[in-house]
């Protein structure tokens, strides 16, 4: 297999299209790509709301997805019963604009905890967000840095696999973190956020090896302060669209 770095950060991804905004210390993210998803989690005994409501969405079904709605400026953790209602009314909104199943959304924070999500400011955003939605690079770039708190650069990156017979899949995502970080992550990871998407045509199993080695030697081997965040999370997804619909292939 050929493998090499591509422009378009999550859109190279078949199937995938993205934008965010951010206005001060408030951004909004959302990403829409119709797939099997698994997650890995904060280890840390205090989970925030988000972590909760997402891990509660993957283990239904066959833990299909169809959109992703992240948040910076608030973590939404330390926020009791009315926090889990925002992480709720979060996918609510993003179902609701999108026209998609809110047990197909799932949802993520990053920012300063034991405050409330303003709901106001999200909903507006959400609908300037909605608009902008696209399938072009600029949408993967205005996603990543919407999610930014403390970090100094967006991060972003894809690769194609080349595996010869015209079969090509490609995986794309976008990633925060700079302080706070001490990703212990495990199946049940300022906050390390990473998105990624796969348009190889993978089952479940498939992805859930990938993402643990995946992480194991990566995210789980970083420290840079020693402290685990309450909403660390990393989320895989395959939109099944590439390598010529060969599943087990890849």
């Amino acid at each position: 297999m050929k493998m090499k770095r591509v422009k378009g950060g999550l859109c190279a991804v078949k199937g995938v299209s993205a934008y965010g905004i951010k206005e001060g210390n408030m951004g909004l993210a959302l990403i829409e790509g119709k797939g099997i998803a698994v997650g890995m989690f904060t280890s840390n005994k205090i989970k925030a709301a988000p972590v909760r409501f997402t891990e509660r969405q993957l283990e239904g079904g066959e833990g299909r997805i169809s959109a992703i709605i992240a948040n910076s400026g608030c973590a939404n953790s330390f926020t009791g019963e009315k926090g889990m209602r925002g992480a709720e009314e979060m996918a609510e909104l993003a179902s609701s604009s999108l026209g998609v199943d809110k047990e197909e959304v799932v949802v993520a924070s990053t920012g300063p905890i034991g405050k409330q999500l303003d709901m106001g400011s999200i909903e507006r955003q959400l609908g300037e967000v909605v608009q902008g939605l696209t399938s072009d690079e600029k949408g993967s770039t205005a996603a990543a840095k919407a999610i930014m708190t403390s970090d100094t650069f967006h991060k972003e990156r894809a690769i194609s696999i080349d595996a010869g017979d015209d079969e090509r899949v490609v995986i794309g995502g976008i990633a925060k973190g700079s302080g706070m970080m001490f990703p212990h992550l495990c199946l049940a990871t300022a906050t390390m956020l990473a998105f990624i998407y796969t348009d190889a045509p993978l089952g479940k199993e498939a992805l859930r090896r990938s993402l643990e080695d995946a992480v194991d030697n990566s995210f789980n081997m970083v420290v840079v302060d020693g402290d685990m965040s309450t909403n660390d999370m990393v989320l895989l997804v395959s939109t099944d669209q590439g390598g010529g619909g060969k599943r087990g292939r890849f």
